[in-house]
């Protein structure tokens, strides 16, 4: 636990030295785009590698270990398209094509991620974790769901009049509707974590949350900068890119660690407990 909470020290410094670069002057240095585009890749991956050993460590094809095992093949997917991204800045220095082979990467990555985040909820919910009735476990998804949709479709607006043709604008709303459904089942758990009070829960589903927020975020802000051919934001989307991307690895590292020190039966994903 010690090296995880230390690890997740080293990752807020990160991103906070990421936003002192981004918004910065040093932005538009060629070792700094470098550094972002390889930073990116490798934070997904990570989380790729550690998602698949949570699922190792788990027993029995039950439970929450295919869950765990589809997130790690969702995030290695992205891996691969953020990987065709840094191809592109940095070994052939040209600018990244939108749509590209990155984007069939990324989209067929969606499929599993919302899988797994759904079956992490619907599991929690299940093993008798609700803190009371069904309403009560499942409130925050309607709420949070309705008001990411809302958001995200007055802010893609713009993608949707522009004259990028029909794959780079149905790609402009398709992340961002992707990132606000997944925001649904990362609420529930949270606020699942939140309920318990000194519990170990919020260390997993705090940074997941959030790095799902900044990925919500970037994601529409990057299709409303595209259908405005407005560039000036670009370093907000890089940070906010950036930041999901190393708090997803964060939260399952916080997982891998505690399913370290666990004794007993499987629970909820963030206890301290294993199968």
């Amino acid at each position: 636990m010690r090296i995880a909470a230390s690890i997740s020290i080293l990752v807020l410094l990160v991103i906070a030295a990421a936003a002192v670069v981004c918004f910065g002057p040093w932005y538009h240095w060629p070792a700094v785009a470098i550094g972002l585009s390889l930073l990116k890749p490798f934070g997904l991956l990570l989380g790729a590698v550690l998602a698949g050993l949570v699922a190792a460590r788990l027993s029995g094809p039950g439970g929450l270990r295919p869950a765990w095992a589809v997130l790690s093949v969702g995030l290695g997917l992205q891996a691969s398209g953020q990987g065709i991204i840094a191809f592109h800045q940095v070994v052939a220095s040209d600018a990244v094509p939108f749509p590209s082979l990155g984007d069939a990467f990324f989209t067929a990555s969606l499929g599993f991620m919302l899988w797994a985040l759904f079956a992490f909820s619907w599991r929690s919910y299940r093993s008798g974790l609700s803190l009371g009735g069904r309403w009560r476990f499942w409130w925050p998804a309607p709420v949070i769901g309705s008001l990411s949709l809302l958001a995200g479709l007055i802010c893609v607006t713009p993608a949707l009049k522009a004259d990028d043709g029909w794959l780079a604008t149905g790609l402009n709303v398709l992340y961002p509707t992707y990132s606000a459904i997944a925001l649904v089942p990362a609420a529930v758990m949270l606020r699942l974590a939140i309920r318990f009070r000194g519990g170990r829960l919020l260390l997993v589903w705090l940074p997941i949350t959030v790095g799902l927020v900044a990925t919500l975020a970037a994601d529409v802000l990057f299709a409303w900068l595209t259908g405005l051919k407005a560039a000036w934001a670009m370093p907000l989307v890089d940070w906010l890119y950036l930041s999901a991307y190393l708090l997803l690895p964060t939260g399952i590292l916080f997982q891998l660690s505690l399913m370290g020190r666990a004794l007993g039966h499987e629970g909820a994903p963030g206890q301290s407990t294993r199968g």
